[in-house]
This record gives structure tokens, C-alpha cells and sequence, in this order.
């Protein structure tokens, strides 16, 4: 009588090594495609928010006050909404890059900044559009002032032309 062996054998040990290693394979492979994935879909300078035309929201959580650039408040004038609404239209759901200073944060620990932004292939300086446009005013703080030529030129640009801030017709807060 003969007594045939169910014994696995080194064919079935093969197979067996050659499914763990695929298995394995296919898990590091995973891995990767979902890291590399959640570093192209994060970015911290994902901007999510605009409280106002001067301050914006990261989807990291820190806040941004843009520095040489002191805007009317959204709630106290038509400028201040309009001004608001033009770095909504620049900014929001839009990575920027941003140009810190001397002091990289303010006393709340915000992120104090020259805001650049990807529009049509080029570049945008916001904080120098903004007062270009006459949405505010040039406001340098020392030490920060890398930029102060560049945003007083362009708020003078627009008090010249008369727009924003600087039209006739403009009512500022409290008066």
C-alpha cells in the first residue's frame, strides 16, 4: 500500500514566497502613490479664507497679514469690501508664495508677508495691487520694509489717478 504525501515540497514554497512578495510589492506600492498624492494635494500655502483685503487664511491654519499695506475694513466702507472681494478674486483656493521680512510673525504669531500669486503665467505682487488700485494705503513697519519702494510707487500711482482711497468721493471709516 502505498501512502502518497500531502507534503508542500519546494514548488508550493516557491509559490507560497512568490504571493508574499507580491503582496508586499503591492503595499509599498500603495504607500507610495498615496504619499506622493497627499504631497501634491497638500500644500500649506493652499490659501482657504480672506477676512480681509490685508489678512488671508492657509489651509495650514496660520494666518497672513500682508505687510506695506493697511486696507479700509470690509465692514466700514464700500473701498474695504471691494478691496476684499479683489484679493478673494486673486487668492482664494490659490497657493501663493509668500516673502517674509525681518520679523517673519506679529506678536499673534501671524505670518507677516509680501503675498505673490500665479495669475495668467505671470506673477502677482498682491500687496502692491492692492494699493495700485487704490484699495489702501502704503503702510511700512520697521523693520519690514523690503518692499517699501515697490508699494509707496503704487500707492502714489494710484492717489495720482484719483481711485479708491483716494477719490474725491471716498468717506473713510468714522466720518
Amino acid at each position: 500500500m502505498s501512502v502518497s504525501s500531502a507534503s508542500p515540497g519546494p514548488a508550493s514554497d516557491a509559490r507560497s514566497n512568490r504571493r508574499l512578495l507580491l503582496i508586499v510589492l503591492a503595499i509599498v506600492v500603495v504607500g507610495l502613490f498615496y504619499g506622493v498624492f497627499s504631497m501634491v494635494t497638500y500644500n500649506p500655502n493652499y490659501v482657504t479664507r480672506v477676512d480681509h483685503a490685508d489678512r488671508i487664511t492657509l489651509k495650514s491654519g496660520d494666518g497672513v497679514v500682508l505687510l506695506g499695506v493697511d486696507c479700509p475694513p470690509v465692514q466700514e466702507t464700500q473701498v474695504g469690501k471691494a478691496a476684499a472681494e479683489f484679493t478673494r478674486s486673486l487668492v482664494l483656493h490659490h497657493t501663493i508664495r509668500i516673502d517674509t521680512d525681518k520679523e517673519p510673525r506679529d506678536q499673534a504669531a501671524w505670518i507677516q508677508g509680501y503675498v505673490f500669486v500665479q495669475k495668467d503665467g505671470q506673477e502677482v505682487f498682491l500687496n502692491e495691487e492692492l494699493l495700485r488700485h487704490g484699495f489702501g494705503r502704503a503702510k511700512p513697519v520697521y523693520p519690514n520694509v523690503k518692499y517699501r519702494d515697490r508699494l509707496e510707487a503704487a500707492a502714489s500711482e494710484a492717489r495720482s489717478q484719483k481711485i479708491g482711497i483716494w477719490s474725491p468721493t471716498y468717506k473713510p471709516p468714522g466720518l
